[in-house]
């Protein structure tokens, strides 16, 4: 059986936005509806995932010396 290819975080968050854009209409039947919010939920916390772990490594990096600058660009990313 194949492998079940991972998809970037590019992908993970267009299909975010497909998900929210079809809640907001309005349009789907109850039962998709709590599909597509369940598959939305699961989604946001992968990609939260995703962006943890990439925060992390940088820490890790940035521990190691040279990327001061930019820890400093992703902490006024957060904020703004």
């Amino acid at each position: 059986m194949p492998k079940k290819k991972e998809r970037t975080y590019e992908e993970g968050l267009a299909r975010l936005q497909e998900l929210t854009e079809q809640l907001e209409s309005g349009s789907l039947p109850l039962k998709e509806t709590f599909d597509a919010y369940e598959e939305g939920k699961l989604l946001l916390k992968e990609l939260e995932n995703t962006l943890r772990e990439g925060e992390r490594r940088i820490l890790e990096l940035d521990a190691q010396g040279g990327l001061s600058d930019i820890t400093g660009e992703i902490d006024e990313a957060k904020e703004g």
